[in-house]
């Protein structure tokens, strides 16, 4: 398929021989956002891929190569190949426009499923024990697959006439698919990991509901232990990923508003799997290394507030006594994975 430029009065161009000159003005200017995107989305790949070169060594050479290894190297090469095969396919001539654009798709279901699966390696490590979340949980990453192979059948590669260059533009409306999926899937990874190490750890069962507790009486205890450990184990990292998904959703239907398929309805997913694949690897290496210090099992942990709780039936904080043998003698909080593999 090509771009129809039979209407166009050459003469009025500045410069004819430029290919974004052959196309629309809104056309051709979210062409160069597309490229400046494209360039800076493989800047952050290739600075993260160089700053944790260290880690990445020391985590592949580290024991035996399992899967999860395998998965870890694919979620930190198909992210950028797919980026500059796009690119590539953009800026640089070619005969073929529809081979190119194959390849990038393949590169984008790749990394679309191969980060979802270190998602899920995490939910698996944590209820391990609970075989009924670990089988939710690997329906939902095929429905993510699924969503992800939507992708190549709602994108075309058009050639500019009269060159051999191409445009990639989106021809079909459910490519935003991919976009709901992998919301969904990043806040339930969010929430099921948040209720273990949080409300499942909790001294006091909720027998009389949510809003006990809540709102009972070590409810601050309960929040500045929750939010140390979300923040310390970097789980905080799923809503990160998840709010990019919302920004591309809305930049999908905001430029869809307009009435034409643009460029830049493709380009947003460049920063997007970018962030999302860094955050992925950044939670599977720390957890792997103990960076920065996972579930610690010593007698003493730090909260938040100056509330801190002992090894000892009870402790006592302001005043308030806060039963704690439950946390510290019986390890409510799993494991890290380092420590036993789970099955997948």
């Amino acid at each position: 398929m090509v771009v129809d430029v039979s209407n166009i009065n050459y003469s009025q161009m500045p410069n004819p021989h430029a290919t974004e000159a052959l196309l629309e003005p809104s056309v051709a200017e979210n062409s160069r956002i597309f490229g400046r995107l494209a360039v800076g989305a493989l800047a952050i790949a290739g600075w993260d891929a160089l700053s944790s070169f260290p880690e990445d060594l020391r985590l592949l050479t580290s024991g035996t190569f399992t899967f999860r290894k395998f998965v870890y190297v694919l979620v930190r090469v198909s992210p950028f190949a797919y980026i500059l095969v796009t690119a590539i396919s953009g800026n640089v001539p070619k005969p073929d426009c529809s081979f190119w654009n194959h390849l990038a798709n393949a590169f984008y279901v790749v990394a679309h499923a191969t980060i979802g699966l270190l998602f899920y390696f995490r939910v698996a490590a944590v209820w391990r024990d609970t075989k009924i979340v670990i089988l939710f949980f690997r329906i939902a990453w095929v429905g993510l697959v699924v969503g992800a192979i939507l992708v190549p059948t709602s994108l075309k590669a058009s050639r500019i006439e009269g060159t051999d260059f191409c445009i990639l533009l989106v021809s079909k409306p459910y490519f935003i698919v991919q976009a709901f999926t992998r919301v969904a899937y990043d806040l339930l990874v969010c929430a099921a990991v948040t209720y273990k190490l949080g409300y499942d750890g909790s001294d006091e069962q909720p027998t009389r509901g949510w809003a006990s507790w809540f709102l009972g009486r070590q409810s601050t205890f309960r929040f500045s232990l929750l939010k140390q450990r979300l923040l310390r184990d970097s789980h905080i990292y799923f809503m990160v990923t998840a709010l990019f998904k919302v920004v591309e959703i809305a930049v999908f239907f905001a430029l869809k508003a307009s009435g034409s398929y643009s460029p830049l309805q493709i380009v947003v997913t460049f920063p997007d799997i970018v962030i999302t694949a860094i955050l992925a690897l950044r939670i599977f290496r720390n957890l792997k290394l103990g960076q920065p210090g996972i579930w610690a099992h010593s007698a003493i942990a730090t909260v938040p507030q100056g509330l801190t709780f002992l090894a000892q039936n009870t402790s006592t904080t302001s005043g308030l006594e806060m039963p704690t043998s439950r946390i510290s003698k019986q390890h409510t909080y799993p494991p890290c994975p380092n420590d036993q593999e789970v099955e997948t």
